[in-house]
């Protein structure tokens, strides 16, 4: 009797769970096409705003960095400053950003946050955007971002990542729900006023994620919230960043040792490999 009962009940259930994630599944692709949409398709109205600085530490970036300063230049937002922050590329990354209109900048260190640090320090713009070489922004994602830079906003990160793997994608499209104000993950992009960046004392280089000592970028959004408090944080789930899954491919999802794992056990170097 109990079993004819929960019967219908659990069948509903499964039902609506295999409709979620269908619908999950078709959202997470539609949403990789979006981002893609930005080699096809010119922006025919462009804004001004102030000067946005886009930083971007490299470390043999020559497969990837082509798309990401390519859809940097494709913006609805027209006043952009690209960085390219060479961490000792020995391919054509050095070669290709400046062909491609970018500063590149030489820094010996093997420490992602004096890195992306001294890409600050040459920053000419009023807002700093930190992005990773591995990245594709769709046309108006810089828009959007500075967009929230307004009142006590300082800070503004987006929610969902595309990757070039349809199973990834479709694993992270969660993501969306899910992912607290304070998670500033630099893989998403983090968009923030230079003067406020110094205010807080840019990332701390005494944390290297290439040593597995833990995530700058989650400690930058922290210090943030701590000087500026909770709103001054502007999480954006709709803009959408591509990015590469490389990571995930090499390391796997570390889900049992969730949150150690992404403090110190994912990012870095690992078995020879240097991921930024």
């Amino acid at each position: 009797m109990l079993l004819s009962t929960l019967l219908p009940v659990l069948l509903f259930v499964l039902f609506v769970i295999i409709i979620f994630l269908s619908i999950a599944f078709v959202i997470s692709y539609e949403n990789r096409l979006k981002v893609l949409k930005n080699f096809s398709v010119l922006p025919r109205n462009q804004i001004d705003g102030n000067l946005v600085s886009v930083i971007i530490p490299a470390f043999n970036e020559e497969n990837y960095i082509v798309n990401c300063l390519k859809s940097i230049k494709n913006q609805t937002y027209r006043n952009i400053e690209m960085i390219v922050a060479d961490n000792g590329s020995t391919d054509r990354t050095k070669k290709i950003s400046l062909e491609l209109g970018a500063k590149v900048l030489n820094v010996k260190d093997k420490n992602l946050s004096k890195v992306r640090n001294e890409g600050a320090k040459t920053a000419k713009g009023d807002i700093l955007f930190f992005l990773d070489a591995d990245s594709i922004i769709e046309n108006c994602y810089v828009e959007k971002m500075v967009k929230q830079l307004s009142g006590k906003r300082i800070f503004s990160h987006a929610g969902i990542c595309c990757y070039d793997s349809k199973l990834h994608n479709f694993l992270w499209i969660f993501n969306r729900w899910f992912k607290p104000r304070f998670y500033t993950s630099g893989r998403n992009g983090v968009c923030i006023w230079k003067k406020n960046f110094w205010e807080i004392g840019g990332y701390d280089e005494k944390i290297n994620p290439l040593n597995g000592e833990g995530r700058e970028d989650l400690d930058l959004g922290l210090r943030s919230l701590r000087k500026f408090g909770f709103f001054s944080i502007k999480y954006c789930p709709y803009v959408l960043i591509g990015s590469s899954a490389r990571r995930e491919k090499i390391f796997g999802y570390p889900f049992w040792k969730f949150p150690d794992a992404w403090q110190k056990g994912v990012r870095g170097v690992r078995n020879k490999k240097v991921l930024y």
